[in-house]
């Protein structure tokens, strides 16, 4: 009789796991077309026509029936509503609709994988995108930071809206993109003083010094301008 159990609760089990197994291949499947087509706009840069943003969204939704709770797949859908209106402006009504789509799928995201640092840098940079610089925008910068400080677009990104919203910002915020911006002058310190430049703050970020000749020699030459 116990043996008999025991069989029968490895069938279902091996049941349990072969269906899990369909159902990822699917998902798997009919992501393919969305995530070719999401990464070749991450890799260019290039405007994606209304159509071919459905298309892409279509397959990942698809994708998601198969495997609701993947976090992959979230987390594209919520670059695939955010690519659509990323040449928006800040805060522009207009684009609401997608942003706020996006934060729900990269929240979705999280909720499945919390220690990824991309997930946090990206719900932030959607906030920031919304006007929405509330409790949320700063638990999600905060967590961006701790999880990946090493990581040139969580560095990038940080130091982007951090001199953005400085004025705005308290102490405790300002010391956090302070941390990060000197982390990027260590690691990638022309993209650093270049943007830092662009906000009028260069003299923040050379302060922190380099050991990188030409970023030296571009504060030298640009800092008293």
């Amino acid at each position: 009789m116990t043996r008999l159990l025991a069989v029968g609760c490895l069938a279902i089990i091996l049941v349990f796991c072969g269906m899990v197994a369909v159902h990822r291949g699917l998902a798997s499947l009919y992501a393919n077309p969305g995530k070719s087509n999401l990464e070749v706009w991450r890799e260019e840069q290039r405007r994606v026509l209304h159509p071919d943003w459905k298309e892409i969204r279509g397959s990942l939704e698809q994708a998601l029936s198969y495997d609701a709770r993947n976090p992959d797949l979230l987390s594209d859908l919520g670059a695939a509503y955010e690519g659509e209106v990323a040449f928006y402006p800040v805060g522009d009504p207009a684009a609401d609709g997608q942003r706020a789509n996006a934060r729900d799928n990269y929240l979705k995201a999280l909720a499945g994988r919390p220690t990824w640092p991309h997930d946090w840098k990206a719900l932030t940079l959607v906030k920031y995108r919304l006007g929405q610089t509330d409790a949320e925008f700063r638990q999600a910068m905060r967590n961006a930071v701790a999880l990946g400080p090493w990581e040139p677009s969580v560095q990038y990104v940080i130091s982007d809206i951090g001199m953005h919203h400085w004025e705005q910002f308290d102490e405790d915020t300002r010391r956090l993109v302070e941390d990060v911006m000197r982390a990027g002058m260590r690691d990638n310190p022309m993209d650093m003083v270049m943007l830092a430049h662009r906000y009028g703050m260069l003299d923040l970020v050379c302060n922190f010094g380099s050991t990188d000749e030409q970023a030296i020699k571009y504060c030298e030459q640009n800092l008293h301008r």
